[in-house]
């Protein structure tokens, strides 16, 4: 999505119920893995330490006995 600055900054998540996708243009964007649970929001809402999702980024989070977060390469 380079070049599309004109567009705004926005987040996006889509899911089918069995995988999440998460992608940041713009906006901060942060993810908490937990033994049951992958939670995704715009900024922290617990005080659990949180990570940071590098701009640009798409993540999947895949349902699983322990869901897990991978972040999929970027392409030039």
């Amino acid at each position: 999505l380079r070049g599309c600055e004109e567009l705004g900054a926005w987040n996006y998540l889509l899911s089918d119920g069995k995988v999440l996708y998460a992608h940041r243009f713009g906006r901060t964007m942060c993810v908490l893995a937990r033994h049951d649970a992958v939670l995704v929001a715009s900024e922290p809402i617990t005080d659990e330490p949180w990570t940071d999702v590098p701009e640009g980024s798409l993540m999947r989070v895949e349902q699983s006995d322990a869901p897990h977060v991978v972040h999929l390469p970027r392409t030039p």
